[in-house]
């Protein structure tokens, strides 16, 4: 769909029903935890690994200008240079850190399309990981980092709470739309995310609450077994306002059947005779 008609069905979507979208969440988690899961531990890992990247090069610069381990404390340290070597490579980091989250959330999109319209098929996590989507990957991080930094260490978390919702749009839109342009992406992102603000923060808050009992309950773990849950109703709200061209569920048994059959068909039909 181009950018256009995605316009005009948010545009022209009904209000959407906060139970109806709750339990077809709950449904397709008890389909797609162990998906949500493998993602989860997926964006840890890589995370980590970038981490890791960013880190040598950060600790070789820090020795490059002579400081040392005593003067490397950012929070006691008067040395102006550790704070912008530190902001230079937490930021590359961050950028990095979140155009993964983005390109793995939106793979594990697609997987709950897949689980939803019970369609066979391989589970490609690395599916947005490719060289062709680089670049919209690196602006989408670097947004989400423009915008959420700031409002974490200065502006005290204020401007995320309309933010939050539109940012977390740019995984759907993009999962789902990756021939758009990353302007367009944003723009829908945005547009999306007004109109369906209040469903999509109430969502947000409550899965965040849900995250932070079971974590507590299971020492942590239980934070990365929900980190993806709440990719769930999100999708359902981009499905019920905007939705797929090929809606139709797939019954897999008679999906089966029909193969069979065809199998047979072919079997059975004569062979000409030269």
């Amino acid at each position: 769909m181009n950018k256009e008609t995605l316009l005009e069905k948010i545009e022209e979507a009904k209000p959407l029903s906060f139970q109806t979208i709750m339990n077809e969440s709950g449904t397709l988690f008890t389909k797609t935890w162990g998906q949500a899961l493998l993602s989860s531990l997926l964006i840890l890992l890589f995370s980590l690994v970038a981490a890791i990247i960013c880190f040598i090069p950060y600790t070789i610069t820090l020795v490059f200008f002579g400081i040392t381990s005593e003067y490397m404390d950012f929070h006691v340290s008067n040395d102006e240079r550790v704070r912008v070597i530190s902001f230079i490579f937490g930021g590359i980091f961050s950028v990095a850190a979140g155009a993964i989250f983005i390109a793995i959330s939106a793979a594990f999109f697609r997987i709950c399309k897949m689980k939803d319209h019970n369609r066979a098929g391989f589970y490609d996590y690395y599916y947005f990981l490719k060289r062709k989507y680089f670049s919209k990957l690196f602006v989408l991080g670097t947004l989400s980092t423009a915008i959420i930094a700031p409002s974490v260490l200065y502006l005290s978390y204020i401007p995320l709470v309309y933010l939050i919702v539109p940012i977390i749009f740019f995984i759907a839109i993009f999962a789902f739309n990756p021939e758009l342009s990353t302007k367009d992406i944003i723009n829908l992102s945005f547009k999306l995310g007004t109109e369906k603000w209040g469903v999509s923060i109430g969502f947000i808050l409550i899965i965040g609450f849900i995250s932070m009992i079971v974590g507590v309950i299971l020492c942590g773990f239980g934070f990365v077994l929900t980190m993806t849950f709440v990719n769930l109703p999100l999708y359902f709200i981009y499905k019920h306002v905007i939705g797929f061209d090929d809606e139709k569920p797939v019954d897999p048994y008679q999906e089966k059947t029909d193969l069979i059959i065809q199998k047979l068909h072919d079997y059975k039909r004569p062979v000409k005779k030269r």
